[in-house]
Formats: C-alpha cells, structure tokens, sequence
C-alpha cells in the first residue's frame, strides 16, 4: 500500500503545502482553516506515516511522492 494511502484529503493537502514550504499559517489561510486545524493534521499525518519528528518528516517530505494519487 502506497503510505499517502493511509492518509484523508486535508492530510494530504496540509503534506502537500507543506512540501512547498508554506508555514502552518499559510496552510491554515489556504485551506480556509485555523492554524491549530493544520498542526492537528500535520500530527495525526505523522502517527499514521510513523514519523517521529520535524527530521523524519523533513525526510519524507524531500521523496518524489505523487501527494494526490490514487485513494
């Protein structure tokens, strides 16, 4: 199973905003949410891909990964 799989919609939107470098407040004003609504997802993003840290996700964030393939 491909790991975004395991991931909703807005987890997938906050993955991808946030491979682009936008900061949480940035997310949160994209995606028509509060700031704390992104740092939930960008939490729960991390339990499900077994990410420990900013690192980790860093890492995660530099694979070629397609953010909207298929569900």
């Amino acid at each position: 199973m491909h790991p975004l799989n395991l991931l909703s919609r807005k987890e997938r939107e906050v993955l991808f905003y946030a491979k682009t470098g936008f900061s949480n407040k940035e997310i949160a004003s994209k995606l028509f949410v509060s700031v704390n609504t992104v740092k939930t997802h960008r939490k729960n993003l991390m339990l499900k891909l077994e990410l420990s840290g900013k690192i980790e996700m860093n890492k995660f964030l530099l694979r070629d990964y397609s953010l909207y393939s298929s569900e």
